[in-house]
C-alpha cells in the first residue's frame, strides 16, 4: 500500500520528503544498507543533492518521477532506477507529455 501523499496545500519536495525507514550494517566501514521513503509534490526548484553514503534504487509505487542527474534525465515510472554513489541528483514528479506506440 502507498504511502500518503501530502495535502494540497502542502508543498514537499523530493529531500524533504525522505524518511529513513531502518537499515542493516555499520556505516563508518561503509558496510550495509539501509531503507528510506519519499514522498513529493512539488519539483526542488534550484536545489539539488548528492548522497555520498551509497547507491539509491529509487522505486516509486504511483506516479512518475524525473530525476536528473549529471549523466542525464531519467523519467521513472512504476518499476526501479539506481543512481549511483557520489552522483548529483534532482528530482520532481513527471507528468508525462507524450503517449507510448
Amino acid at each position: 500500500m502507498p504511502l500518503d501523499m501530502p495535502g494540497a496545500s502542502e508543498s514537499v519536495h523530493w529531500v524533504d520528503g525522505l524518511k529513513t525507514m531502518g537499515g542493516a550494517g555499520e556505516p563508518a566501514i561503509k558496510h550495509g544498507y539501509a531503507v528510506h521513503y519519499y514522498t513529493c509534490n512539488t519539483p526542488m526548484g534550484d536545489s539539488c543533492m548528492t548522497n555520498a553514503d551509497g547507491d539509491f534504487l529509487i522505486v516509486p509505487q504511483e506516479g512518475a518521477l524525473r530525476v536528473r542527474t549529471e549523466f542525464g534525465v531519467l523519467c521513472v515510472e512504476v518499476s526501479l532506477t539506481v543512481v549511483g554513489l557520489g552522483s548529483q541528483q534532482q528530482c520532481r514528479q513527471h507528468t508525462r507529455t507524450h503517449s507510448r506506440s
